[in-house]
């Protein structure tokens, strides 16, 4: 008899035993917005190493166009395009507008005037343009003064004149380091060899009577020469 309790009671504890096991719970399946959030997880670190890949080849490419073009970097290269674009705008297209207004004001005034009036145009232009951003309106109203409107070829002439300016100052805000635009060039002398150029027809040898357009400097290089007026002795005198 006592044998049976013995068993009943090693049975009741073993079945309390096995109660107390806890058999996890089947988990529950992720919601949409669960999976939708690791989805979103999951590209986002795929991405950011792509970003790692990218700035680890932009650096190598960096590192190669330094080698390739003698030790000049990007800022090097971006500042010699907008030099050329800086030239190509003081000597066509502000060359064409001063043309135009010079054509509108001339009156009676000889032709040999044409010359000086029309380089000091653009040395207005440069000023109006580039350090002062003039738009379309602006330069409208310079170019028609106190006259008629505009015909179409004037109105074409100024926004071309515009948009490459606007180009040039664009491209120039945006640069890391800046460039430096200067004139020392001495007046009343002959013009030295590589102090400027001489503007369209000006004797190269010629006197200094003012700068048209100043030069563009970068880190010490001359990427454009100033643009120089010079008259000859026979002028000056």
């Amino acid at each position: 008899m006592f044998r049976w309790f013995r068993a009943v009671a090693a049975a009741a504890d073993t079945r309390d035993r096995l109660l107390a096991l806890q058999v996890p719970a089947a988990a529950e399946p992720p919601t949409i917005e669960a999976a939708e959030e690791a989805d979103r997880a999951k590209k986002l670190a795929e991405l950011q190493a792509e970003i790692v890949e990218l700035q680890a080849e932009t650096a190598n490419l960096r590192t190669r166009l330094v080698a390739l073009s003698g030790g000049f970097d990007e800022d090097d290269l971006l500042h010699d395009s907008l030099a050329k674009l800086y030239h190509s705008l003081i000597t066509q297209q502000l060359r064409q507008l001063a043309r135009l207004r010079w054509a509108r004001v001339r009156g009676t005034r000889p032709g040999t005037e044409g010359a000086v009036a029309q380089a000091r145009m653009v040395r207005e232009l440069v000023r109006l343009t580039i350090a002062g951003r003039a738009d379309e309106q602006d330069v409208a109203d310079w170019l028609r003064g106190d006259g008629d409107p505009l015909t179409g070829p004037e109105r074409r002439a100024v926004e071309g004149a515009c948009g490459q300016a606007r180009r040039l100052t664009a491209g120039l805000a945006g640069t890391v380091r800046q460039a430096a635009f200067a004139e020392d060039v001495p007046r009343g002398e002959p013009l030295a060899d590589g102090a400027g150029r001489p503007w369209a027809s000006c004797e190269p040898d010629g006197t200094v009577s003012f700068v048209v357009a100043p030069a563009y400097l970068f880190r010490g290089r001359v990427l454009a020469e100033p643009l120089v007026f010079t008259v000859s002795e026979a002028d000056a005198g």
